[in-house]
């Protein structure tokens, strides 16, 4: 019964989520959580990699917002291989 509605819970209030898109042809998905996020952000911003670069090299993020249950539909797209 709580399983259920956890993933309810997660579909409703979108706790994952795409940070950026990747441009028009994403190559490359980055997907993460927790401290982990952090330090891909961390990483990235030390690369001076931004959004609009980002999108040029089609690096695409995926904020995992809680780890368990994932939500079944939450990443909307297929993956890239």
């Amino acid at each position: 019964m709580k399983l259920p509605a956890a993933l309810t819970y997660l579909t409703v209030n979108g706790l994952d989520r795409i940070v950026h898109s990747g441009g028009r042809k994403p190559r490359i998905d980055i997907v993460s959580m927790g401290k982990s996020w952090l330090d891909v952000l961390q990483t990235l911003d030390s690369l001076g990699v931004d959004e609009v670069k980002c999108a040029d090299f089609g690096i695409r993020l995926y904020k995992v917002g809680c780890s368990w249950p994932l939500e079944p539909d939450g990443y909307p797209y297929p993956p890239l291989c």
